[in-house]
């Protein structure tokens, strides 16, 4: 994941770059959607992308590019789903394995 940048606008700061993006279910399930730089991301995400990028980085996670990014995300309450652009849509990857800290939610929601 990288920092966000104000004064861009979301087509120019993630131009065939890795976006993560959140959505919640009618259950109230949170996940996060990562494009893999080309994965389709719904019209009323790019608005605030920004809001998205700061939840994102939010979570704790290991150094970026660390293979375990997908179960840490899963041990804070997340599903995760990945952009397959050779293998179809979104594919989900890992379930929550543990409840979602209250201040992740608050933040992502």
């Amino acid at each position: 994941m990288t920092r966000p940048v104000p004064h861009l606008t979301f087509s120019e700061r993630f131009c065939g770059l890795e976006f993560d993006w959140f959505a919640q279910d009618a259950e109230g399930n949170i996940g996060l959607f990562s494009t893999a730089g080309l994965g389709p991301v719904p019209r009323n995400v790019p608005p605030h992308f920004q809001d998205h990028d700061r939840a994102a980085l939010s979570i704790d996670l290991p150094p970026t590019g660390s293979l375990a990014v997908w179960e840490d995300f899963a041990r804070q309450g997340l599903y995760v789903f990945d952009w397959q652009p050779h293998q179809g849509p979104y594919r989900k990857l890992k379930q929550p394995e543990g409840d979602m800290p209250a201040a992740l939610r608050q933040d992502v929601l």
